[in-house]
């Protein structure tokens, strides 16, 4: 923290540093939330804006999200999200957009990659989940040809993080009269996909306890 500069932390350990005092909030200089749709009113990166705006009233606040069909989905989500990180002002930024490819194009970004193979077993795990994916997707095709418009409903859709906006956005009108077995599909679905983002992002202790969970 005493060297400055851009700091990558993650909300549990900003969180302890900011109520322990490790971490002054006269010292932050702002925050960049990242994925900015996927916050809510009582998830810990709220808490933290929270705690920063009460003793840093002049810090910066920016959220990005590259997911608009989140943000329109549901009843007045941009002004909540907006409440929720502390953020007064809105823009809409088209995806390419030629003054940023300018910046870019005169300052370009040192990146370096760094790839982990994964062992044999976890990509037969994941090539399991994939098929049962597909599987299930089928199924879901035929389970809600009715109620779900399934000209999209392909693999990569459905392993996408839109997916779960996507069918809501469809049966939200009318999820009352949608049948017990297409709820069922789309529920194994969310669970399936989670598995597989579980498998890469835990060690393999916590996801193995994750798995007995269920």
């Amino acid at each position: 923290y005493e060297s400055g500069g851009f700091l990558i932390i993650s909300p549990a350990i900003l969180q302890r540093d900011l109520l322990t005092g490790s971490l002054l909030s006269g010292r932050i200089a702002g925050f960049v939330i990242h994925d900015a749709h996927r916050q809510r009113e009582n998830a810990p990166e709220s808490f933290i804006l929270r705690l920063y705006r009460a003793s840093n009233k002049t810090g910066f606040i920016k959220g990005f999200s590259c997911s608009p069909e989140v943000i329109n989905a549901g009843f007045h989500t941009v002004e909540k999200i907006m409440r929720w990180i502390f953020v007064s002002s809105l823009s809409l930024w088209p995806r390419f957009h030629q003054s940023i490819a300018n910046e870019l194009d005169a300052n370009p970004p040192e990146v370096i990659e760094l790839h982990q193979p994964l062992s044999p077993r976890l990509v037969a795990i994941q090539d399991a989940i994939v098929a049962c994916v597909e599987i299930f997707g089928k199924d879901l095709k035929k389970a809600s040809r009715n109620s779900i418009d399934t000209s999209d409903l392909t693999k990569k859709t459905i392993m996408s993080s839109a997916f779960d906006e996507m069918i809501a956005r469809q049966l939200d009108s009318i999820w009352h009269s949608t049948s017990q077995r297409t709820r069922a599909l789309i529920a194994d679905l969310k669970t399936l996909r989670r598995v597989l983002q579980y498998s890469i992002r835990l060690n393999c202790v916590d996801f193995y306890r994750y798995l007995e969970s269920r």
